[in-house]
């Protein structure tokens, strides 16, 4: 008789399988200066259709811009930045904290920076959220943990140059910041962070290829994407982080559509997403959004997914960028 074929191995159950919701294919960009007035204003972009819309529920809860942001698979967080609002105007400590499911923003009291501070920058994993220097002059790193909402500083954290301007990201390991300012000129410096010890270090192999400041950052598990920045101009230069080797170059391909500055990049697995900035002609305040291809190292201008106001010094966050899980992780 011809033998019964041998039972199929069962496939693991996947997070999905277990009731875990898939994470959104999107992105956050909240607050910033659209050259006239701070604003509050939030935009959604969705990675699958590349289109952008306003998400007036997620408004920061006051006009604030230059503050970090990240987040995990549920939540983005905006720490820190300048607003005119309140008494006395000037730095703030403020974080708010965006939920994806419900499109709705509110503050953190308890995870409030732990110094007032702003052009700072910030990254993390699915657990918490790195918070780190900023002007006038600090290496301070505040590390928030998403479970208690609670923030902290790491003084073994801190960067290894004070500075501001700089733009961070990672993955799930360890979180990098490049760049920044002030010298006397702009830095190349990137520093990485090791999540496990809360320990921070430079590496000089992964320096950018040019010293520049208000640049931004994004990527997947493997690779870091810098753009952009300036120093005696706007850049329109496109850096690769490649995280096995700690090193960095610049893959001319890539680099965006147009030089700019101060603008803000989030993304998911394959692409990062850089919007908005200012440039250095006139009129000098962008909606842009700018798409860089993962596989390919190549970046091009998708207008469906442009901001629904040009400004720039806003901040950023989505729930698949710096190589976070695909499902909704419980916080």
């Amino acid at each position: 008789p011809v033998a019964e074929p041998a039972a199929a191995t069962p496939t693991p159950q996947t997070a999905l399988d277990a009731g875990l919701a898939p994470a959104p294919n999107t992105g956050y960009f909240a607050g910033g200066n659209d050259y006239s007035s701070y604003v509050t204003a939030t935009d959604k972009t969705d990675f699958t259709s590349d289109t952008t819309a306003a998400v007036p529920g997620a408004n920061l809860s006051a006009v604030r811009g230059y503050m970090g942001g990240t987040g995990n698979s549920t939540h983005g967080y905006f720490g820190g930045g300048y607003s005119p609002a309140g008494s006395p105007a000037g730095l703030v400590s403020t974080m708010e904290k965006t939920s994806y499911s419900t499109n709705t923003t509110a503050t953190a009291p308890g995870a409030v920076l732990s110094l007032k501070r702003y052009h700072l920058s910030a990254t993390g994993n699915s657990t918490a959220g790195y918070f780190a220097g900023g002007l006038p002059g600090y290496s301070t790193m505040d590390k928030t943990t998403y479970s208690s909402d609670t923030t902290a500083a790491v003084p073994g954290a801190a960067l290894s140059i004070a500075r501001g301007y700089v733009a961070g990201t990672g993955n799930s390991t360890h979180g990098y910041f490049g760049g920044g300012y002030p010298g006397p000129g702009a830095f190349s410096t990137m520093d990485k962070v090791t999540y496990a010890s809360d320990t921070t270090a430079a590496v000089p192999g992964a320096a950018l290829s040019a010293a520049r400041y208000g640049l931004a950052a994004t990527g997947n598990s493997t690779h870091g994407y810098f753009g952009g920045g300036t120093d005696a101009g706007a850049r329109s230069i496109m850096d690769k982080l490649t995280y096995a080797s700690d090193t960095t170059a610049a893959v001319p391909g890539a680099k965006l559509t147009e030089a700019k500055f101060y603008f803000a990049a989030t993304g998911n697995s394959t692409a990062g997403y850089f919007a908005g900035g200012r440039v250095s002609s006139s009129p000098q305040t962008r909606s842009t959004m700018d798409k860089t291809t993962y596989s390919s190292d190549t970046t091009a201008a998708v207008p469906g997914a442009a901001l629904t106001l040009a400004r720039y010094g806003f901040g950023s966050a989505g729930p698949r960028a710096n190589a976070l899980p695909l499902v909704q992780i419980p916080t």
